[in-house]
């Protein structure tokens, strides 16, 4: 596992990638490089009975919150909202911009080492899938995964399906969004599917300031990522302001 160290890093790093796979990576930053690939809904000791709760309320009373809810029947809309949220689901963020991912990785834990994950999400999909393909939140496999999180009866089978959502947030377009869904807690990096697919690069923990303030710099920052009033006013509260006359 090599380092990154800096943004001059990231770009060897996502050159290479490029090149080697020839398609369009997936990637997500991790503040702690000891964490999992493990979605929120399989974390902490929760249940199938947590999740599908959570799922459900989540579905009952957003309509009173939110202008423009998904169809009762689009699961894939639901799940992609519960996400960017942050309820707990069985999706797994990932972003088609390095730079989101790594603002992530650094931003948190200074004293721990984090990490960039690198997904290649054709190769996932294909024993899945049988062709190295993607599937939007409408097509069979990903259906199936979906609705399994609010049913009962259905038996994790360690399927995990790279999957491109329906944008119906702003913060899904800043961060170029994509999800995996997962059908249960195993850990994506151990599963045989994920074999060839994934890479990791450390990100030591004396570097995490140095490369938050350079992607300060270059516009990445929360309040770009999550366009609220209330990161924009943590942002602007963090700002070091100069006097222009020199006074």
């Amino acid at each position: 596992m090599s380092d990154i160290s800096n943004l001059n890093d990231l770009l060897r790093v996502t050159v290479d990638v490029s090149r080697r796979w020839g398609i369009s990576a997936w990637w997500r930053g991790h503040a702690d490089c000891d964490w999992t690939l493990t979605p929120g809904a399989f974390r902490l000791g929760r249940t199938r009975i947590a999740e599908r709760n959570m799922a459900i309320r989540f579905m009952m009373k957003a309509r009173t919150r939110r202008v423009g809810c998904p169809d009762e029947n689009d699961l894939g809309g639901w799940f992609s909202l519960m996400q960017h949220y942050r309820l707990p689901t069985r999706l797994l963020d990932w972003s088609e911009m390095p730079l989101a991912a790594l603002f992530f990785a650094v931003t948190e834990l200074p004293e721990r080492d984090g990490c960039l994950w690198v997904l290649n999400p054709y190769q996932l999909n294909k024993p899945l899938l049988g062709s190295p393909t993607l599937q939007g939140p409408h097509g069979p496999q990903a259906r199936k995964l979906l609705k399994a999180a609010v049913e009962t009866t259905y038996a994790s089978e360690g399927q995990v399906l790279a999957l491109t959502p329906w944008e119906n947030d702003l913060r899904m377009l800043l961060q170029a969004s994509t999800f995996t869904v997962h059908d249960g807690p195993g850990e994506l990096e151990k599963l045989p599917n994920s074999k060839g697919a994934l890479e990791r690069y450390r990100i030591p923990a004396e570097s995490k300031a140095g490369i938050a303030q350079h992607l300060g710099i270059l516009g990445v920052r929360r309040s770009t990522l999550f366009p609220d009033l209330e990161n924009l006013a943590a942002d602007l509260a963090s700002f070091e302001y100069a006097d222009p006359t020199g006074a």
